[in-house]
């Protein structure tokens, strides 16, 4: 028996081959070749109930031919390696990788993905008062700036969330979707800024997914992350 495999072209795909008629028992090799700026993501079986091999995110796939026709889509998703992608809950700011979020702007992590401490990140800096100091070179990816509390205002407002007042605490990120996109499964980081010098200080972006009003920006002498932008 003789049955008909189409392997369609989803989003993202440029070309597949596979699409022929094949005998019930044999195996049948797909695959699909991404358009530019995209990437393979998956394989959808939309008729025919086989299963491939080794999985449906993975091309080439196999499968064993039933005594039935068979329909399948190959999947394409944005290359995020190879351009800036919008910022969301599973595309967010790596260490490699920048993604553009609400404030039109390309954040991306830095200092290697390494937590910091304010004495580590800051050049000519005794004490955290000292205003004169400077992010130190290395700690944002070539391109990159360290932001400084205006940038945070700007990126925090453009997610809807409310400028703070005294010594920059208490931001109320309103609608969860910055710290969505910056939120960590282990519950929160914290992001230093540069120094201000109009305040002495430098500052960090606390984003933790627990509380309404859990992105707020306020002096800290601990450890946290870096966020640099474009």
């Amino acid at each position: 028996n003789k049955h008909t495999v189409t392997v369609n072209k989803g989003t993202g795909i440029s070309s597949t081959s596979g699409s022929n008629t094949y005998s019930y028992g044999s195996l049948v090799t797909i695959s699909a070749t991404p358009a530019s700026g995209y990437k393979f993501s998956s394989w959808t079986v939309n008729s025919g109930g086989v299963t491939l091999s080794p999985n449906t995110t993975t091309s080439p796939a196999t499968f064993t031919m039933p005594d039935n026709g068979v329909i399948i889509t190959a999947n394409g998703v944005v290359d995020c390696s190879t351009q800036t992608c919008d910022c969301s809950a599973t595309v967010h700011p790596t260490t490699t990788t920048g993604c553009k979020m609400a404030d039109g702007r390309t954040w991306i992590l830095g200092n290697n993905g390494n937590s910091i401490t304010w004495n580590d990140m800051f050049t000519g800096a005794t004490n955290q008062n000292n205003h004169d100091a400077t992010v130190k070179s290395g700690i944002c990816p070539t391109g990159y700036s360290a932001p400084k509390i205006t940038d945070f205002d700007t990126l925090i407002r453009a997610y809807g969330g409310t400028a703070a007042s005294n010594y920059r605490n208490g931001y109320g990120e309103n609608t969860g979707a910055l710290y969505s996109v910056l939120g960590y499964s282990n519950g929160y980081r914290d992001y230093w800024s540069s120094t201000e010098t109009d305040s002495n200080y430098a500052y960090y972006l606390g984003v933790d997914r627990s509380y309404s009003d859990s992105v707020h920006s306020s002096r800290k002498t601990g450890s946290c992350y870096v966020l640099c932008y474009k």
